[in-house]
């Protein structure tokens, strides 16, 4: 078995898990549903694996392609 794991190399602008800031050089072994962001950004990043139960963020993509839809008929 696999087990994913990240490191923040000493960016600048930081690694996020779960929204925690992680400490740069150190290891830190990688959970079903962890959310990843990297500096400032705004994109998250949701580990999954093949079998992982996705309704949620299903669900979440459908509403956001809703609010998309209703821009372009203004």
């Amino acid at each position: 078995r696999v087990k994913p794991y990240i490191i923040d190399l000493g960016s600048g602008n930081g690694t996020y898990l779960n929204n925690q800031r992680i400490e740069p050089q150190r290891y830190y072994e990688l959970k079903e549903k962890d959310v990843l962001k990297f500096g400032f950004s705004s994109r998250e990043y949701v580990l999954l694996h093949e079998f992982s139960d996705t309704a949620e963020v299903d669900a979440k993509k459908e509403e956001e392609e809703e609010e998309d839809d209703e821009g372009l008929d203004e």
